[in-house]
């Protein structure tokens, strides 16, 4: 069994976020199923959830890549229905944002044109552009919600 299926047997919600598992952590480089290096900006402390790096928790550790940026909000999301968009106005019109490619000639039309954008729209899991809303679910963790 490879790594990510091992992490997705682990962890059965990560199905829904299959399509955007990466294989190395963005900040460490550490593969799937292995430890954050200690200092990655990423890597969740292993005793209170809290950002490793920043912690003082005495016996916690880096934890383990699992492909996902913000696993635990993710995972609220996923619980709570907590998802959004990005959209640009051109003409007072809303155009959500749907794909990488988009949302890269957005900033550059809202950095050289002036365009104006608006960022976490609340909306439906199956909407345009719909992803994770990380800024809400962080609200519901921190409240222990």
């Amino acid at each position: 069994m490879n790594p990510f299926e091992q992490v997705l047997q682990a962890h059965p919600w990560l199905k829904e976020f299959e399509s955007t598992l990466q294989p190395l952590c963005p900040d460490c480089k550490v593969k799937v199923g292995e430890k954050h290096d200690p200092g990655c900006d990423i890597a969740r402390c292993s005793v209170c959830g809290d950002q490793h790096m920043c912690c003082d928790c005495e016996d916690g550790q880096p934890d383990i890549w699992i492909g996902l940026m913000y696993p635990t909000e993710c995972k609220v999301c996923l619980e709570k229905g907590l998802w959004c968009y990005t959209a640009i106005l051109v003409d007072g019109d809303e155009y959500p944002i749907t794909s990488p490619e988009m949302h890269h000639l957005a900033l550059r039309l809202r950095d050289e044109k002036g365009f104006k954008m608006k960022f976490h729209i609340p909306c439906g899991r199956d909407d345009p552009g719909a992803s994770p809303d990380i800024n809400r679910a962080m609200i519901f963790t921190q409240r222990g919600i």
